[in-house]
């Protein structure tokens, strides 16, 4: 049986947690004939399996077409959302595989029947504060 000399060299070869990240998901507002989206989210849920059954939905109310809200996901996650769908009938539509996020400033767009993960430099700083690096921010 081996010891680890150290606690750095123990640390090296166990296994490390997914990251935790916070991401905003945009119920996304476009009136194009291509991508059309009329319909408020009712749930949300994340998930580390593709079965989003038995998980708690993220969402206090319905979010609009046009809003967002930050949440936070799992690196390695599946994301569900709940909407009606043309005569009140309910759709589920998931990630078709698990988000890497890789990096920070993820915007998680939903449209009527899919998804787009971008990253959103405009998100990583307070507009106040302007970025890192003291430079105004675009559009100051």
């Amino acid at each position: 049986m081996a010891l680890c000399a150290g606690a750095a060299a123990c640390a090296e070869g166990a296994p490390q947690p997914p990251l935790t990240r916070q991401v905003t998901v945009w119920n996304r507002c476009t009136t194009n004939p291509d991508e059309p989206n009329f319909y408020a989210l009712q749930e949300l849920y994340t998930h580390t399996t593709p079965s989003w059954s038995g998980e708690t939905d993220l969402l206090d109310n319905d979010l609009e077409v046009g809003a967002e809200t930050v949440v936070s996901i799992r690196d390695g996650s599946y994301v569900t959302v709940v909407r009606r769908r043309n005569l009140g009938q309910r759709i589920a539509l998931t990630t078709s595989t698990p988000l890497n996020l890789g990096q920070s400033c993820n915007l998680l767009e939903v449209f009527d029947d899919g998804f787009r993960l971008t990253q959103d430099l405009t998100r990583c700083f307070d507009r106040d504060d302007g970025p890192p690096g003291g430079d105004p921010a675009p559009g100051d």
